[in-house]
């Protein structure tokens, strides 16, 4: 099985540090924003959302190919850097 996102080590922490650090990380990081704002306008409290619901709004994220990253997903690209598989759950409906 897999590691979890919780087991990132501490050089692989500050290499993504250093990544947003980077001019183009500045407007990956808007970019992120604006498709996060599609999902959670500004009006929506968050804290009346219940997991599941954010949870399916992340996987929909993180499996969104984008043109940035050659038509890849975040989720793949994150698992080829950090050399990991990912963990294997259950479909959430």
């Amino acid at each position: 099985m897999g590691k979890s996102y919780c087991h990132i080590s501490p050089d692989s922490r500050l290499k993504i540090h250093q990544l947003l650090l980077q001019g183009w990380g500045i407007q990956e990081i808007e970019n992120a924003n604006r498709l996060l704002r599609t999902k959670f306008p500004k009006r929506v409290d968050i804290e009346q959302l219940d997991q599941n619901t954010i949870d399916k709004i992340v996987d929909s994220l993180n499996d969104r190919p984008m043109k940035c990253l050659s038509y890849a997903t975040p989720k793949e690209e994150f698992f080829k850097h950090f050399g990991m598989q990912p963990l294997l759950v259950a479909n959430r409906t």
